[in-house]
């Protein structure tokens, strides 16, 4: 499993869109599946997920 950094931005709209047990499922998923979403171009490996 590995970490998750949070910056600040992502968490102001974290605390706006998500509730509490939403935003640690994702945290979550996001740890155990690094490998999830498409990479975006040009970002050096930066993916996106819709969630």
């Amino acid at each position: 499993m590995h970490g998750i950094a949070e910056l600040p931005t992502y968490i102001r709209l974290a605390d706006k869109l998500l509730g509490p047990q939403e935003r640690q499922d994702l945290i979550g998923y996001l740890a155990a599946h690094p490998e999830a979403g498409d990479i975006m171009e040009d970002t050096g490996g930066v993916r996106v997920i819709y969630y």
